[in-house]
C-alpha cells in the first residue's frame, strides 16, 4: 500500500507525505475528512477527482481534523491510497 496525504487549511493545500513511487493515476481510494461546510463544496471534489482521476473519493464530516499530532477546525485532511492488489 502506498499513500499520499494533503491538508486543506486556510484555503490552501499543504502536502504532508507521499510514499515513494506513489502514482496518482493508480490511486484507487481517496478519503477526505473535514468540516461539513468544506466537504460539500463542489470545487473540493473537482480538485480531488482531477488529482486522482481513477479513484473513488469518499467524504466524511468531522468535529475536528487530525493531521500528525495536531487537531484543526475548518479544514480537510485527505489520504489517497494506492493498493497493490484489490478486489
Amino acid at each position: 500500500m502506498k499513500i499520499r496525504q494533503h491538508h486543506l487549511v486556510n484555503k490552501g493545500w499543504v502536502n504532508y507525505f507521499s510514499s515513494p513511487e506513489f502514482s496518482a493515476e493508480k490511486c484507487q481510494l481517496v478519503l477526505a475528512f473535514g468540516a461539513p461546510k468544506l466537504i460539500t463544496d463542489p470545487e473540493i471534489y473537482d480538485y480531488l477527482k482531477k488529482s486522482y482521476p481513477n479513484a473513488n473519493v469518499v467524504f466524511a464530516s468531522t468535529a475536528g481534523e487530525i493531521m500528525g499530532s495536531d487537531v484543526y477546525d475548518d479544514s480537510i485532511v485527505v489520504t489517497a491510497v494506492e493498493l497493490e492488489k484489490s478486489l
